[in-house]
C-alpha cells in the first residue's frame, strides 16, 4: 500500500527555519487491523441489511393480508428510496419500514425524523410524477417492527397517516 505521511525537518536542518511540512512517499505493508475492520464492517452492513430486508418482508406480508396491493418495493429515485408503495382502495400509500432487534436506541418509528419525512416526500412526488398519479389521494404510513435476535417477529405496528406530506421539499 502506498501512502503519504507528513514529517517536519529537524532543527539541525536549514529548512527547519521555514514553517513548512514536507510530504514523504513511502510504502506501507497492508495493515491487517484495517483489513479486519473492513471485514467486520461488511459483516455488520450485511447483518443490518438482512434485518431491514426481513422487516420489509414482514411489512409487505402484513399489508397484503390487509388487502393492500403492493405497487413497488424499494422504489428508488435520485432523491432516495421508499420501502413500499402500496394501494389501499384508491389511496396510494408510501410506507417507511423501520426494524429493530433491540429498543436500546428507542422505538423504530422514532427514526423517521423530519429530515427523513422530507426525503420520503420528495421521492413520493417523483413517484406520482413518473406514474402520472397526481390526482390520486395518498398518505404516508410507518410500519415499526421489533424482531428477536433470531430475526423472528415480536411486534409489528402500522401507523397510518404517520406524517403529512412535507410541502417544502424543494422538488
Amino acid at each position: 500500500m502506498i501512502g503519504l505521511t507528513q514529517f517536519h525537518a529537524g532543527e539541525d536542518c536549514i529548512l527547519a527555519q521555514l514553517p513548512i511540512y514536507f510530504l514523504k512517499l513511502h510504502v506501507t505493508p497492508p495493515d491487517t487491523r484495517i483489513q479486519d475492520f473492513a471485514k467486520e464492517k461488511t459483516r455488520m452492513d450485511h447483518s443490518r441489511l438482512s434485518i431491514a430486508k426481513t422487516g420489509e418482508s414482514f411489512a409487505a406480508t402484513h399489508l397484503k393480508t390487509r388487502g393492500y396491493k403492493i405497487l413497488a418495493q424499494n422504489y428508488r429515485a435520485v432523491r432516495g428510496e421508499i420501502d413500499i408503495v402500496a394501494q389501499d382502495g384508491d389511496c396510494i400509500v408510501f410506507v417507511e419500514v423501520k426494524t429493530r432487534r433491540s429498543l436500546k436506541f428507542g422505538a423504530p418509528q422514532a427514526a423517521v425524523t423530519t429530515q427523513k419525512q422530507r426525503q420520503i416526500s420528495k421521492v413520493a412526488m417523483g413517484y406520482l410524477q413518473a406514474h402520472n398519479r397526481f390526482d390520486a389521494p395518498c398518505r404516508f404510513d410507518v410500519i415499526a417492527i421489533h424482531l428477536s435476535p433470531q430475526l423472528e417477529l415480536l411486534k409489528l405496528e402500522q401507523i397510518e397517516n404517520a406524517f403529512a406530506f412535507q410541502a417544502n421539499v424543494g422538488f
